[in-house]
């Protein structure tokens, strides 16, 4: 599979969905019209940025975009997994789409009996409670079956991935946890995460990092000179006006998200990736 379709996946993708599930997914879709008007007065916390066992932050965006591609990459992999690759998420939505014919523009309502009638009939599977349980289900993470089922892992390294390394990005959400603008505003932070725990948050400025003058690269240097060493990142942050120093206790080096080959297994996201 090509390099950056994978890694379109572990890290384009999992910056929205790789973090704790500590609550259902539809209640992120149900609540659009009313979080969009919140969103104008406070930041509502949603799945974003971190590990896959992480906490919820405190920041803008819609869960249900990523995530969702996710749960049918996990449709997809349980069909190809079950019939030996002689099916697929293809055959779902030619019958689903299309009732198995070419058809021209059409809107035709659907149901969830109809979505889960539809998928048995490609490929016979506990449907429902596969929907209901990603759903509707508080789940400690996120729906990460798709990756495992299609013969990967997520993994976390110090090197910028493929996706990630062409765009120049330099990504602190899942060492210190937050993003960071140029100008070194603070734009989210994960809740439950490093910098939260430190005192952080979101519109904070930071300024010196280790005594010297923020930019993006002096605090990827001071993420990479503590990595293994005991002192902490110091770092003089403003906040409406007022001044104070906060320090980073993270020694673990940059982390950038990555999908590794589990070896043995069969390449269903190559199968899925290739031309047809």
């Amino acid at each position: 599979m090509p390099e950056s379709s994978r890694f379109d996946q572990a890290s384009g993708r999992s910056n929205n969905f790789s973090t704790s599930g500590v609550r259902r997914l539809l209640i992120s879709i149900a609540a659009l019209e009313k979080l969009g008007a919140i969103f104008k007065i406070r930041q509502r916390w949603r799945r974003s940025s971190g590990h896959p066992t992480a906490p919820l932050t405190k920041a803008g965006g819609y869960d249900f975009y990523g995530e969702g591609a996710l749960i049918w990459l996990e449709v997809d992999t349980t069909i190809r997994s079950g019939t030996g690759g002689k099916k697929s998420l293809d055959d779902f939505l030619a019958l689903f789409y299309g009732n198995g014919t070419d058809t021209g523009p059409d809107t035709l309502p659907f149901t969830f009996e109809n979505l889960v009638n539809a998928l048995n009939t490609v490929y016979p599977h506990d449907w429902a409670s596969f929907f209901k349980e990603r759903l509707h289900e508080l789940t400690p993470a996120a729906p990460l079956g798709g990756f495992t089922q299609g013969g990967y892992r997520l993994v976390y390294r110090d090197t910028p991935n493929a996706w990630t390394a062409p765009a120049g990005k330099k990504d602190f959400e899942y060492s210190i946890a937050m993003k960071v603008r140029p100008d070194g505003v603070i734009t989210e932070v994960l809740i439950g995460g490093i910098a939260d725990k430190a005192g952080f948050a979101s519109g904070m400025k930071l300024l010196p990092v280790n005594g010297k003058p923020f930019s993006i690269d002096q605090l990827q240097r001071a993420i990479r000179s503590a990595k293994g060493a005991t002192a902490p990142i110091e770092c003089a942050v403003e906040n409406n006006g007022v001044a104070t120093t906060l320090t980073l206790a993270h020694h673990g080096g940059e982390q950038y998200s990555a999908l590794e080959r589990d070896a043995g297994t069969t390449d269903r996201l190559l199968e899925i990736a290739t031309p047809r």
